[in-house]
């Protein structure tokens, strides 16, 4: 098994939560809360070796670039549902507040040097900790 995954199923299991529940969540999510906005210069989806699809850089990213939107309003982007989890991250999600573009609630960017055609991921377990502050920022 990979260790990203074998990561991941950690991760679920630390938060106390199933596969099945999980899944469940996501399929809610992606009903309800997915828009489908991709920067195409900036990265793609394709079959991932962590986890079924992924995001791949189209370009090379230096560390601190910009990659794209992550929470658009009340949304996700497809960029934070097909960016994988891994230890070993090269993005992150971070809190976004710009009183011209108040829509725009997180963005991605490189928290490495990031080659053209590598998957993006991200470290979940660092990703809660910037959700709560994300949470924090918009009430």
């Amino acid at each position: 098994m990979n260790k990203d995954i074998k990561d991941f199923n950690l991760f679920l299991k630390e938060l106390g939560i199933s596969d099945k529940v999980l899944k469940k969540w996501m399929a809610q999510m992606d009903v309800n809360y997915l828009l489908e906005l991709e920067e195409e210069e900036l990265y793609y989806k394709q079959k991932s070796s962590i986890h079924g699809l992924g995001m791949f850089a189209k370009k090379n990213f230096k560390k601190k670039d910009y990659i794209g939107i992550g929470v658009f309003e009340d949304k996700r982007t497809s960029l934070v549902r097909w960016t994988n989890h891994s230890k070993n991250n090269n993005v992150k999600f971070i809190p976004y507040a710009n009183k011209n573009h108040p829509e725009i609630k997180a963005i991605c960017v490189a928290s490495k040097n990031i080659s053209k055609h590598t998957e993006l991921t991200v470290n979940y377990r660092n990703n809660i900790k910037e959700s709560k502050k994300l949470i924090t920022l918009n009430k």
